[in-house]
């Protein structure tokens, strides 16, 4: 930590008093007893809301849906969805076997005001290939027009990103690692979540 960044980091605490008051003398009690826990829990929440910050929602006036699906169609198979090309890591990684079945969900999408970078402290839930075939094939006006579209992805127990691009020729999907890769907002990429953000 360094000394510029103490007293954002006290402001967030003092800010988050306000719901420790709140809490039940049942829940306070495990606070107490389990301090170096509860400390993670609220760092973890802080940073959460840091990173929920940069994000402006949008198409807030429409409810999306992607309906239960059976898991079986891959992005490396979906040829007539991405025409304008595939990255031939979603296979050279082992990433072009089908998954299992999935429920219904309502995805969300998010502007960047500014650079982030994604960390499993931010996101606690991603997509499953078909589900991203099916968001690019129901919602295509939903993409962002001039850059990448961002969908943090799970298989096989890793995560990483697809991200998808419109071009003159059709839609193009590249793969980029879950953690450690910057993103900037000056080209106005998008982030596609599975639900919408919260804290």
């Amino acid at each position: 930590m360094t000394p510029e960044q103490i007293p954002e980091i006290s402001g967030n605490l003092v800010r988050h008093q306000k719901e420790f008051a709140a809490l039940s003398v049942k829940e306070a009690q495990w606070v107490n007893k389990n301090t170096k826990e509860a400390i993670g829990v609220c760092v973890a929440a802080i940073k959460k809301h840091g990173f929920l910050k940069i994000f402006k929602p949008l198409f807030t006036d429409r409810i999306l849906t992607i309906k239960a699906l059976d898991g079986q169609r891959t992005i490396y198979g979906a040829k007539n969805v991405f025409k304008a090309g595939i990255d031939p890591n979603f296979k050279n990684l082992g990433l072009d076997k089908p998954d299992g079945p999935t429920g219904e969900i309502t995805p969300a999408v998010y502007e960047p005001q500014e650079e982030f970078w994604f960390s499993s402290d931010y996101l606690d839930k991603f997509f499953i290939e078909h589900q991203v075939i099916s968001f690019c094939i129901e919602y295509p006006d939903f993409l962002s027009p001039s850059t990448f579209t961002l969908f943090p992805l799970e298989k096989n127990k890793e995560h990483f990103v697809a991200g998808v691009r419109v071009s003159y020729d059709g839609l193009r999907v590249r793969r980029y690692p879950f953690e450690g890769c910057y993103w900037t907002a000056d080209y106005s990429p998008r982030l596609v979540v599975p639900q919408p953000l919260v804290l």
